[in-house]
Parts: C-alpha cells; structure tokens; sequence
C-alpha cells in the first residue's frame, strides 16, 4: 500500500486523538470514568483474577456474586484481553482499547477513502467523539461493530467476491454489536429484511438464504443469552426496564434538541443553552458564508444523475446510521434510561457523517469541496484544543491527577480485610477492589434498619465519609455528620 503526503494527516490524527484519551483520562480526577464504567471495569477485573463473571455488585444479598447482566459481557471481556496481553491495569487497558479501535477505523479509512481518509478521520476530533472515546464506555466498540457492520452490508450489495467472507463478517459484527449493547439486536432485522428484499424484489434465492440464515442464527443465540440472563438475574437484560414518564411533546422536543446539539461540531453539552447556541449559530454561519460566497455551485449534476443508479456507501451508511437513531429513539420514548444525547446517538450519527461527507466527496464540485475541507480541517482542530487543551489548562492545576487519586485510595483501604462492607465506599473501588462489597442504604431507609442488614452478612463494616451525603434518610444524615469528613470509621 502507497504511503502518500495525506497518510501523515492520518497518523497526526491518530496521535492526537491518543493524546486526548490519555490527557483526559489522567488530569481528570476520576480517569473520565462515569457510573457504568465502574462496572465494566469491575466485570473486567473479577475475569482477570479469574472468579467468572459473577460480580458483588449484582448480587442479590450480602456476600452473594450476582451474574452481570445488567450490560453485555462484550466490552468488559475486551478489555479484560487487553489488559492480559498487555499487562496493565483494567483502566489504563480501558483507554488502550479506545486507542486500538481508532487505529483501525483509521486504516480501514485508508483502504475505503484513499487520500481523502483524513477527512473523515476527522470526525474522532468531534466533541461527541473525544467524550466517548476518552470516557470507558461500551460505545466505543458498538461505534466500531456498527461501522464494520455497515461495510459488510455494502460489500454484500455491491459485490459477488468472496461471499462467504462477507457473509460470515455480517454474522460476526451483527452478534458483536449485541454483544456491547442489547440494541445491536436491531441489526438482526435489518439482515432479515434485508434477505426478504433479496428474496421478492432481486429473485436471488442464495443470497437471500445467506442472509435469513445468518439473522435467524443471530436472533438463536440472542434467546439463549437472554433466558441465560434470566435464569441467573431474574430479568432477561438484567434489571426492571421502567417506563419513560416523558409526554410525546416533551420527548419531541428532546429528541429535536439532541439532534441539533449532535449535528455541533465542536460542543456537545446540550444542558448549558447559552454555549449550545453560541456554537450553533457560528458553526452554521460559516457554512450559509460557504454556501452563498461568489455563488459557489455545490452539486455537480451529471455525477448526481450517475450516484443514484448505483448502491453507494454513502447510501448504505446513510440508511443504517438513521435506522439505528430511530430505532434507539424509539425504545428511549418508551423506556426510561439514558436522556438523548451524544452516548446513544453517536453510533448513528458516526455513519451519518461518513454518507454525508462520502456525498459530497463524490457530487460536489471541487470549489466547494475544497471549501468544506477546509473548513471541516479549521472545525475539528478547534473541537480538539477546546475539548482537550482547554480543559487542562483551565482545571487541572486545581485538581488532582487520576494516579494521585488511586494512590490516595490504596492506601486508605490498603489494610481492610476481605469481603469487609464499605459504607458510601468510592466506586473505584468496584475495580481497585474486587474483594469489598459496597453498599448504600436506600433513599428512606433508618440507619438502624440498614445496618441490621448488614450484619445478618456477619461481615466487617466500615463506614466511609468522604462524599456529600444528601437525600437519604435524616438517620443516615446524622450519623455521617457524627464524624470527620474523609475518615473511614469501623462500624462493625
């Protein structure tokens, strides 16, 4: 493979964006970590020492492991092999994996978009993105399955080599991306139709065969892990799935603000309006200048005429990014979990701006496009420093780093026994310390009844005060403010 001038962008991109996963990662206090990436570290980490994939912190009383079910083992077990081949903490193999799976989007942009790869290597400088893939978070893998998912379709459509290839990378990225995520069993349909399709409207019985077998295969094995799930938790994706109390008009307008606050380049914060504004009319702005300077023709008809008899990538990509922001949309209209923002709409939206600039690339003319490299260059290195260098200069001399952190916590839980109980424990401890259970008492629990709870485990039970304690019971309440902040007091 020619090495040319474009494939340094493409590595600078790359060596950027490893920058920004480790710079976030270690000047920010807790590793850029948030509630579920504790547990998939924890999940990791229990796989690591060995003791399978039951975690404490899906067990259904005290001492007692429960299976994870409450996400896919997927992400968790990549970076458990992460972290066996190379030797380093679950977290920092976290962030390594992140860095794997840029490296090959990257190259396999180099194989699709030829010089013009960097371009859509630029995406990873998007807000969205550098939040996701600094952050430990099974989206980074889901963004990559769905990726190499929508590749496989379009190879599926458009070629007759190496069929069975093709066919087996459909099967494999399809049950991987259910394997990060449970949503990833919509591609499951996608292939069925897509086999109906094939068998009504092309008459090509083999392939329609190929792909109806594959979706039933996939949704087999997708039972089977759910009632595995079942039998073990109670619950066929781990928990109670509540009912979203969200009225149609205040999930419309959630949905068009999510939508409006992903297509900003360089800001993906949707709760502070004055910033989300500010950088939608800039971003827009530019691009109306783009557009009406000197009359710039954008679409180069002839071309357009051509594009649309043929399947295109960007036609593929276009129609899977926006079933799968539809489909999320709707089960999120119905079930309470996650507010719309870039975590569940940035898989589709990845492949979305893939189509978009493929579009362009190949219908417009070449003023125009040069135009929109241009400014799609500007953008995104203005996303990266306000996403990565801003954020150090601005915090971290008041901070302390991630490893100022774990060392502080090692050492202040260095001499508790195993299995011992940590009251309002750090979560880093669901990783650091696979053999401590934490527990909280709930919302209206008296603290006498909570700790009654606990000692029928006949367990060690410390009491831990460094967090602002608020919204429990006022028996919870008092009995935190009996003691120093920061202490760590033996209760039993």
């Amino acid at each position: 493979m020619k090495f040319i001038k474009e494939d340094k962008y493409l590595l600078i991109v790359f060596l950027l964006m490893a920058i920004a996963i480790f710079v976030n990662s270690y000047f920010n206090s807790d590793g850029y970590l948030s509630s579920d990436s504790y547990r998939y570290l924890e999940l990791a980490q229990n796989i690591l020492k060995r003791n399978s994939f039951d975690v404490f912190s899906f067990g259904k009383n005290i001492n007692e492991r429960g299976f994870y079910s409450v996400q896919p083992v997927g992400y968790s077990f990549l970076i458990f092999l992460m972290a066996e081949f190379t030797g380093l903490s679950v977290f920092w193999s976290s962030k390594i994996l992140n860095i794997f799976i840029i490296g090959l989007v990257l190259w396999s942009f180099k194989l699709l978009f030829k010089k013009n790869a960097y371009l859509y290597g630029l995406m990873f400088f998007f807000a969205s993105y550098i939040k996701i893939f600094s952050l430990t978070w099974s989206e980074t893998i889901f963004i990559f399955f769905l990726y190499t998912f929508a590749i496989s379709i379009y190879y599926f459509l458009t070629t007759s080599k190496h069929l069975y290839l093709v066919s087996f990378a459909i099967l494999f990225t399809s049950i991987s991306l259910f394997l990060s995520r449970y949503i990833g069993a919509f591609s499951f349909g996608l292939i069925g139709l897509l086999g109906l399709y094939y068998w009504f409207i092309k008459k090509e019985i083999s392939k329609s065969l190929i792909l109806v077998s594959i979706a039933s295969i996939n949704i087999i094995l997708m039972i089977i892990y759910l009632n595995h799930n079942y039998h073990l938790s109670g619950f066929k994706t781990g928990m109670l799935r509540v009912s979203s109390s969200d009225s149609t008009l205040d999930f419309v307008i959630q949905f068009l603000k999510a939508i409006l606050v992903e297509s900003i380049i360089p800001y993906t914060n949707k709760h502070i309006l004055t910033k989300v504004i500010l950088f939608l009319v800039v971003q827009y702005s530019i691009l109306i200048y783009i557009i009406l300077k000197n009359k710039i023709q954008i679409i180069q008809p002839n071309n357009l005429k051509t594009y649309f008899k043929t399947i295109s990538i960007s036609y593929v990509f276009f129609i899977i990014g926006l079933t799968y922001i539809l489909i999320i949309s709707f089960f999120r209209w119905f079930y309470m979990f996650d507010d719309l923002g870039e975590r569940l709409l940035a898989p589709g939206s990845f492949l979305l701006f893939i189509a978009l600039i493929s579009f362009l690339e190949n219908n417009s003319t070449l003023l125009f496009f040069k135009k929109i490299k241009l400014f799609l260059v500007g953008i995104s290195i203005f996303s990266w420093s306000i996403n990565v260098i801003y954020p150090i200069v601005s915090v971290h001399y008041y901070t302390k780093n991630y490893n100022e952190v774990i060392n502080e916590i090692e050492q202040k839980y260095s001499k508790i026994e195993k299995n011992s109980i940590i009251i309002f424990g750090t979560d880093h401890l669901r990783y650091l310390r696979i053999d401590l259970q934490l527990q909280n008492p709930m919302k209206n629990e008296h603290w006498n009844d909570f700790i009654n709870r606990l000692k029928e485990g006949h367990n060690n039970i410390y009491l831990d005060t460094s967090k602002g304690i608020k919204d429990y019971d006022e028996t919870v309440v008092a009995v935190i403010k009996k003691y120093e902040p920061n202490s760590l007091i033996k209760i039993n």
